[in-house]
């Protein structure tokens, strides 16, 4: 039973990403935040990035969602999608994962755009994700 721990984190990380792709981003965060533990502490550094990755997209869609909604809702759900960005892109970056570091930089940019006064950190991102894109093209070739 030892190794079931790693696999069943993986596989709630794949249940996550379906019920986001499906719309219920809610759902994708609960079946995350339910095994969230288990898979930063048991699976491979790629694993663990895609877990935050899917768990930021969350945070992104709930901000979308709301719409028109309280600033301070909008701005939450900013801030713990950049804080779960920042950790999928250390994991990532461990993993030799160019192409999601990109996706990671790409989403970081948008997420920044969108605060006042982060212009800076939003360019550099852009630049990133630009720059590690070539990089992704040319060793998927």
């Amino acid at each position: 039973s030892h190794g079931i721990g790693p696999l069943r984190s993986a596989a709630m990380v794949a249940l996550a990403r379906v019920h986001l792709g499906m719309g219920r981003a809610g759902r994708a965060r609960s079946v995350l935040v339910g095994d969230l533990d288990g898979v930063l502490g048991q699976c491979h550094a790629r694993d663990q990035g895609e877990a935050l990755l899917v768990l930021a997209k969350c945070h992104l869609a709930a901000r979308a969602a709301d719409g028109d909604g309280d600033d301070e809702g909008r701005l939450s759900s900013l801030t713990s999608a950049l804080r779960d960005l920042d950790r999928s892109l250390l994991a990532f970056e461990a993993a030799d994962d160019v192409r999601r570091t990109a996706e990671v930089h790409y989403l970081r940019a948008r997420a920044l755009h969108l605060l006042p006064g982060r212009e800076g950190e939003r360019d550099e991102a852009a630049a990133d994700f630009v720059r590690l894109s070539g990089v992704a093209r040319t060793r998927s070739v």
